[in-house]
């Protein structure tokens, strides 16, 4: 995700969400597999979001999305249940697809961006942690020692600052190795973001209960809670506006099967219950200031629920943008574009109900 005022991607519990893929191989970098991009819009339009096409590469799912101009995006999934990786770039025209066998067993859970020849996605399997660099020419395998579990969330300040969390374990790139950190092993960590290098926040769930982490620049800080009752509860994402201004979402569940969103803001003292968005469980979210936050939300519609919803926080209410059943949508990130956004997913059904049928990007602007 990128450093600031951005938080792409988010990842749902993997005991909540199967994931299915089959991946088109293509060999070292980018630019094997190309589809093209609609017209080039008109000078004046009222944004809106539409579908944008990409390599067939068979059943599979997006799960995070990461931007550095509107001519350089990436997009990253899994596939065969989160067993092979799934990479594909959008070079400003169309999308390719990205391969490298290094990353043949283990899915991808997410991606960050700091320029162009810098990139990095995490993922893994059961008992491994897969870390992936981008270096302008191709992506190769970056060994990383001390986590031999999935990493779920990836945040890059610079190429010598990046940081990584999932099951019990936080690492940090310092330009020529990664490091595990000391942090809580019963917490599992879904997403990280940062605004500097002494302002990092990582969030996820502990004891089945709300759990956040902040790092000062020394060492990180435990946060648990906040407290949400008797319910289970999940923080799948995390959005950093400025220090005193930050948001963390995710899910509740009382029961089996009644789940709700979950949203809480960061006052610089402080977290705080805010207003929820309607619909269910917030899979992802993203900010690019105080009065421009958006949110990706999953109510399943075999449960009774509308499907997925993108909404909007302008700074004083939660509005409702898109409401499409049967397409999820696991992440959001900015294209750099003004108004522009990328929101990642697939076709069909996360809980299983009903097949996936292909990977998903969509497209917000003019």
């Amino acid at each position: 995700m990128t450093p600031t005022c951005a938080s792409r991607r988010v990842r749902v519990p993997m005991h909540k969400i199967a994931v299915v893929a089959t991946l088109v191989l293509a060999t070292g970098a980018v630019g094997s597999t190309h589809t093209g991009a609609s017209s080039t819009p008109a000078a004046s339009c009222l944004p809106s979001w539409r579908l944008v096409k990409t390599p067939r590469v068979g059943i599979g799912e997006f799960t995070a999305a990461a931007a550095t101009s509107p001519k350089d995006a990436w997009v990253v999934g899994d596939s065969f249940g989160g067993d092979f990786a799934l990479i594909e770039h959008w070079n400003g025209s169309g999308w390719n697809v990205a391969w490298n066998p290094d990353f043949a067993l283990g899915g991808l859970k997410d991606v960050a961006a700091t320029s162009a020849t810098d990139a990095w996605a995490v993922g893994g399997g059961d008992s491994t942690s897969l870390v992936g660099h981008w270096d302008g020419r191709r992506w190769t395998r970056v060994p990383i020692q001390g986590a031999k579990t999935p990493l779920y969330g990836v945040t890059a300040l610079s190429a010598h600052d990046v940081w990584a969390v999932g099951d019990g374990v936080i690492m940090h790139w310092d330009g020529a190795r990664w490091k595990r950190v000391a942090s809580p092993r019963d917490a599992t960590l879904n997403d990280v973001a940062a605004i500097s290098s002494s302002d990092v926040w990582a969030v996820g769930t502990q004891n089945d209960g709300l759990f956040t982490m902040h790092w000062d620049g020394h060492r990180w800080h435990s946060f648990p809670g906040p407290n949400v009752g008797d319910q289970t509860s999940w923080l799948t994402g995390v959005a950093v506006v400025s220090t005193n201004n930050v948001w963390a979402v995710g899910e509740s569940q009382s029961g089996l099967s009644i789940r709700g969103p979950v949203v809480y803001h960061w006052n610089g003292r402080h977290w705080k219950a805010a207003e929820e968005p309607s619909g269910g469980p917030i899979n992802g979210i993203m900010a690019r200031s105080a009065t421009d936050i958006w949110a990706v939300a999953w109510d399943d519609p075999l449960l009774g629920g509308g499907g997925t919803t993108i909404d909007r926080w302008n700074g004083k209410s939660w509005h409702v943008g898109v409401n499409v059943r049967f397409r999820y949508l696991a992440a959001i990130a900015s294209d750099k574009r003004p108004n522009g956004l990328w929101a990642v997913g697939s076709t069909g059904d996360p809980n299983g109900y009903l097949p996936r049928v292909k990977p998903l990007v969509q497209r917000y602007g003019c």
